[in-house]
């Protein structure tokens, strides 16, 4: 039984949060958007919208009482499929190079309504991710780059109807719109973390809290976001993090992380919601050529611009390029691709009364770290 919850610990050790220089976007991992390269700033991604573009708020549809999403990255299953011999698991699976991965856990606390013009929402998520390399120093051994990252809050936004009239058509429609999330962040550092200090662990809460020193801040932040559309194109833009308050990180304890145990801040840990903007043009159509129906309808194709001023995780022009492809067979299935971070994407979700299943595969790629990644999750909408 201790080796069982030695090995779970480990298993969660190893997902921690890899945060950046700067703070994660909030903006929760939505299985379905990653899917088709992980777009939404352009099109009605309904109870998304609050977060991708709050233009579209108008556009949003249903009630949503459950958004359950599980994502992994491909090495965890390399690396965890035989515990007894775990270290050469992952000496294995690094090759001589270190290697990147994550969990991403996003609900079950996600409750999204819309009442006329006005969207609220009630979210929890994290995104874990994770770097193991080996290195002589200061002692030869496998070591993780581990943080944590959890987030939990409320949100709302609104959008209004601009007389905007290029071409004076009836297909002609603009919305403005804006949110304000409130919410908390807890999130632990080690940069280091050596295996044999993990595996002479003794207890395991008493060991998260004493190696990550994990820290809540409580913040808020302002997106803002427009969207012109005429006929089947629909151009969007988004700015993210307009106004935001400094992240303010104080003590607390795994797994109370609802309160601060000491009023002395982890000064390391200060940073903000980095000013950023996202824009991009979706095509819509109901069908293709002589394409039934029946067989496959409402054609979406997007190419959007994310992380326009992040230079630091994603120098490359390419990197900031995501394109979304979605379409509808047999009324149930969506079938979706797309490019996220110069690498390919695919999901497929499936509609049964109230719930949507969805799944998708994709690589990301952050610095010089890339991960190959599987991820699910169920929502219910009413």
């Amino acid at each position: 039984m201790n080796k069982l919850v030695f090995y779970f610990y480990l298993f969660f050790i190893f997902n921690i949060t890899y945060l950046h220089a700067r703070e994660e976007y909030l903006i929760p991992f939505f299985i379905d958007c990653v899917g088709s390269g992980f777009t939404g700033v352009s099109k009605n991604t309904n109870s998304r919208n609050l977060f991708f573009n709050p233009a579209f708020i108008n556009k949003s549809e249903g009630f949503s009482i459950i958004d359950l999403s599980f994502a992994y990255s491909k090495i965890i299953n390399e690396i965890y499929s035989d515990p007894d011999s775990l270290k050469q698991k992952i000496m294995d699976a690094l090759g001589g190079k270190e290697s990147y991965g994550y969990i991403n856990l996003s609900g079950p606390i996600f409750i999204n309504f819309r009442i006329e013009n006005i969207q609220f929402s009630v979210f929890h998520y994290f995104i874990d991710t994770f770097r193991v390399y080996y290195s002589d120093n200061p002692s030869p051994d496998v070591y993780a780059d581990v943080r944590f990252n959890d987030n939990i809050g409320v949100g709302g936004g609104v959008s209004f109807p601009v007389p905007v009239y290029i071409f004076g058509s009836k297909w002609e429609e603009a919305y403005i719109g804006a949110s304000l999330f409130v919410f908390q962040r807890v999130k632990a550092v080690n940069k280091q973390l050596g295996f044999s200090e993990i595996s002479g662990m003794d207890n395991p809460l008493s060991f998260l809290n004493d190696k990550l020193n994990p820290g809540r801040a409580l913040s808020f932040t302002f997106h803002t976001g427009f969207f012109y559309s005429y006929e089947n194109l629909t151009f969007g833009v988004s700015i993210y993090n307009l106004l935001s308050f400094p992240m303010v990180y104080y003590p607390t304890q795994i797994p109370l992380m609802y309160k601060s145990n000491s009023s002395t801040e982890i000064t390391s840990y200060f940073d903000h919601m980095p000013l950023d903007f996202a824009f991009g043009i979706t095509y819509s159509t109901k069908r293709i050529g002589a394409i039934s129906l029946y067989f496959a309808k409402d054609f979406k194709f997007s190419i959007e611009f994310f992380e326009i001023t992040d230079t630091e995780n994603y120098p490359n022009f390419f990197d900031k390029i995501r394109i979304g492809i979605e379409t509808t067979l047999a009324n149930i299935i969506k079938l979706r691709m797309g490019l996220f971070h110069r690498n390919m994407t695919f999901g497929i979700g499936y509609d049964i009364w109230i719930f949507k299943i969805n799944a998708a595969y994709w690589s990301e790629k952050v610095g010089n770290n890339k991960a190959n990644n599987l991820g699910f999750s169920l929502s219910i909408d009413l």
